[in-house]
């Protein structure tokens, strides 16, 4: 078995916690072997010292380990033999020392352990296991859900909060017709522990005053979504920021709410000085809307120069159908059926119909003083629509490109010509940046056509290139890390190597709506570097094998070879310093500076005839006699540094 009891002693404990209200269980109570009673202050805690392989054990067994155990401790909806049974125990992570002051987290019933530690951050010993079966709180589930929050001031000045209004225009706007009928026809919660009948009132914050985004989505944390947590803390769904799960989310939307493996809902948060509370989506949009018909194309990345300025400019000067994009562009990319925009005073909630994946259907505003019904009643109505049914079909399997047909093939210079390809520049041989003076004039955003503003693609070595949706990497996307700028994952690409097998690549993408241009250029000009020194890739650099944009250039991307190995670190510095200088050497003989000199940068291969990679290149810029001496100085400080541990 990957969990059972052993001896306190046991090297592998497995930290695990049972908490009872003190009625339930006394500390006179007798327990299983192997088990330990302790009392807290009003209630019981019963600790299971086990075993644990947290590399095969799942949350769905920890949870039948706990009721195979305590099976004759457990409130009736748990004993009786009757589903639920285990799986809805109430099972949470608890960071800290101290579990009893720590908020639970939500574990995954078909991850791994290990998997749930580590989108938390958890590190041995500083986590618990919990299944807390306590009962107590100053209010009932109705009176929870029919909690209402006033209106909080809004003291912020800015009428924009998206950096950018490009992505693909839905092909209708329309009313979701009888949504408020239907929440308030859904009496019972979606999900939350069967035992649990009280529950404590969430107050509203003391300070209700909104003045940057960051500060409206604190206010949601602390009340809406801290209401909606507590009502299902322990079972599936949870609201938080993308990175608190597993599965990563292309884009950045302010909050999602998901499960622990994967997002079910995007949410997008705007100040009430962007977006009023009294905004019919639909009407307001409709009229931007029906003048982006007019373009050729739907997609933002397909239009030419003249046809984008005028794309902006309607949608810049609509706050609607700019927010319409943005959100949807999130459900879009990830497959998802259903999102959320709110101001924390007003909420709509957005379906994308199976039938016309294309079009969009928006319920709301609806205030956060409505009784009737409540946001929280609205929240769980459409959470529950969310599990049934979590996926849509992308447009990218409708109007644009279905994934059924031959992907496009088509002859193109590699990717340091990219500025060229749709402006009708030469094709063939790759484009000397020597003969343009130095990389410093070759970046890519001086030129007409940037390559992030085109479709994905991957870049063959014959000088072809094979285009891919977000559709095609979804499936087996892996996080590896994420910024407030950009996220990093594995992702496959099945048959598009350049002998037909999978393609492995470390994908950065970035949103492109809350990235600032600065961050646009540089992943534009890693794309340049990358073309520049091809002469390196595959050797000291990695090989540059995709680039482009999903959603019509909402989410611009970059794909290289994917390196398997580790930062560089004290651990492993001491057999690759001549390495590293080496590394840094073959880059400044290219004319090239890294620009960034950091351990994050350095990958430790364990690879004898390819020992050290250097990455991300998006502040590199051309070489100078003063900046290679600069540079080898900044190379020299950090091996020191970590040679001295």
């Amino acid at each position: 078995m990957t969990v059972s009891l052993a001896r306190r002693t046991s090297e592998r404990q497995l930290p695990v916690q049972v908490w009872f209200d003190a009625t339930d269980v006394s500390t006179a109570t007798t327990v299983p072997e192997h088990c330990e009673l302790t009392a807290q202050s009003t209630y019981t805690v019963i600790t299971l010292h086990g075993t644990v392989e947290p590399r095969a054990a799942t949350g769905a067994e920890l949870r039948a380990f706990v009721f195979q155990v305590l099976q004759n401790f457990l409130p009736a909806p748990y004993s009786s033999g009757w589903e639920p049974g285990p799986a809805k125990l109430p099972l949470t992570i608890h960071l800290g020392r101290n579990p009893y002051l720590a908020r639970g987290l939500n574990v995954s019933d078909t991850a791994t352990l290990d998997k749930s530690l580590y989108r938390v951050g958890a590190e041995k010993p500083r986590y618990t296991f919990v299944v807390d079966l306590r009962n107590s709180g100053d209010v009932d589930i109705r009176g929870l859900m029919s909690c209402t929050y006033d209106i909080a001031n809004s003291v912020c000045k800015t009428t924009n909060s998206t950096n950018s209004a490009v992505g693909q225009r839905p092909a209708e706007v329309l009313v979701w017709q009888g949504f408020q009928a239907a929440v308030n026809a859904h009496q019972s919660p979606t999900q939350t522990p069967p035992h649990r009948t009280r529950f404590t009132t969430v107050l509203p914050h003391w300070r209700r005053v909104c003045g940057s985004e960051s500060e409206v989505e604190n206010l949601l944390d602390s009340e809406q979504f801290e209401l909606f947590n507590q009502v299902s803390r322990g079972l599936k769904a949870e609201v938080s920021a993308r990175a608190m799960v597993l599965k990563p989310v292309i884009g950045q939307p302010d909050r999602i709410m998901h499960t622990v493996d994967s997002l079910l809902i995007p949410i997008e948060v705007k100040p009430a000085s962007v977006l009023r509370g009294d905004t019919d989506l639909v009407a307001m949009s409709q009229h931007a809307f029906q003048q982006l018909t007019a373009l050729p194309d739907h997609r933002w990345s397909e239009l030419s120069a003249q046809d984008r300025a005028v794309w902006t400019e309607v949608v810049n000067g609509n706050c609607a159908a700019k927010t319409i994009i943005q959100a949807l562009g999130y459900a879009c990319a990830n497959r998802r059926k259903y999102a959320i925009i709110t101001t924390l005073n007003a909420w709509w909630f957005l379906e994308r119909p199976e039938d016309k994946v294309d079009s969009v259907r928006i319920a709301g505003p609806f205030s956060s003083e409505d009784f009737s019904p409540t946001i929280a009643q609205c929240l769980d109505y459409v959470l529950s629509l969310a599990l049934r049914r979590p996926a849509c079909p992308s447009p990218s399997e409708s109007r644009t490109a279905s994934p059924a047909l031959p992907k496009k093939q088509t002859k193109t210079p590699r990717a340091g010509n990219v500025a060229t390809q749709k402006g009708g520049g030469q094709t063939g041989a790759r484009r000397s940046t020597r003969a343009t003076g130095g990389l410093g004039k070759f970046r890519v955003a001086q030129s007409q056509e940037q390559p992030l503003d085109l479709p994905a693609r991957v870049v063959k070595a014959n000088g072809q290139f094979q285009e891919f949706t977000e559709l095609d990497v979804l499936p087996a996307l892996r996080q590896i890390s994420s910024s407030t700028h950009s996220t990093v994952s594995e992702a496959t690409l099945p048959g598009m190597a350049d002998n037909g097998d999978m393609l492995t690549i470390a994908m950065k993408t970035i949103d492109r709506s809350k990235a600032d241009n600065d961050i646009m250029e540089q992943l534009c000009n890693e794309v340049i570097t990358y073309d520049y020194l091809q002469d390196l890739q595959g050797t000291t650099i990695p090989t540059l094998h995709a680039y482009g944009c999903f959603q019509g250039g909402q989410f611009p991307m970059i794909g290289t070879e994917f390196i398997r190995g580790q930062r560089l670190s004290s651990a492993n510095v001491g057999s690759v310093v001549d390495n590293v200088k080496a590394a840094y050497d073959s880059l400044h003989s290219a004319g090239v500076l890294h620009g960034d000199v950091a351990d994050r940068n350095i990958l430790v291969t364990g690879d004898v005839n390819r020992p050290i990679v250097l990455v991300d290149f998006g502040l590199s810029k051309e070489l100078t006699s003063a900046g290679r001496t600069s540079e080898r100085e900044a190379v020299k400080n950090l091996l020191a540094t970590l040679i001295a541990g």
